[in-house]
C-alpha cells in the first residue's frame, strides 16, 4: 500500500488505530469485510469501516469471520439489521447483537482453506480467461493483416 495518505498524529484518542488481525467490516452500502494483514502503524478506518478485533481466536479466527460476513448467510443476517432506506446502513448497536455461529477451530479452519482454494481457483481462472482472449484477438488481428 504505497497510496496511503500520510498525517502527523500529536495525540488522539481515536479507537479507529487498525491492527494486524482485525476484520474490517463497511457499514453503508454493500456490507463486505476483509482482515487487514499489514504491518503500518498509525492506520486509521475510514468511518465507513466497523472495526472489529478479535479478543480471543481460540474460540473464533479472524478470517472465519470474515468468511462468514460475506457469505450468503452472513449477509442475509446482515441486511436484515439494514436500517437504511436508500443507502444501507448498520447501526454498532445492531452489529453487536448479531448471532455467529462458531464452530470448533478446526472447522474454522477448514472453511477458510475452502474459501482461500476458491479465491484461487477463481483468480487463475479469470487470469486463463483473460490470456485466451489476448490469445485469440492477436491471432484474429494477425490474420486479418495478412
Amino acid at each position: 500500500m504505497t497510496d496511503l495518505a500520510t498525517i502527523f498524529l500529536e495525540k488522539t484518542r481515536t479507537q479507529a488505530f487498525v491492527q494486524t488481525g482485525d476484520v474490517l467490516l463497511s457499514n453503508r452500502g454493500i456490507f463486505r469485510s476483509a482482515v487487514y494483514e499489514g504491518d503500518h502503524r498509525n492506520l486509521i478506518a475510514a468511518s465507513s469501516l466497523y472495526i472489529i478485533r478479535i479478543r480471543n481466536t481460540q474460540k473464533v479466527l479472524p478470517h472465519y469471520l470474515a468468511v462468514y460476513l460475506n457469505s450468503s448467510i452472513g449477509q442475509s443476517a446482515l441486511e436484515s439489521m439494514n436500517l437504511g432506506t436508500l443507502i444501507k446502513s448498520l447501526t454498532k448497536r445492531s452489529l453487536i447483537e448479531l448471532s455467529v455461529p462458531l464452530p470448533p477451530i478446526a472447522t474454522q479452519q477448514t472453511i477458510i482453506d475452502i474459501h482461500r482454494n476458491y479465491e484461487t481457483r477463481a483468480a487463475l481462472y479469470e487470469r486463463k480467461s483473460s490470456l485466451e482472449q489476448i490469445i485469440a484477438t492477436q491471432t484474429i488481428a494477425s490474420l486479418l493483416s495478412h
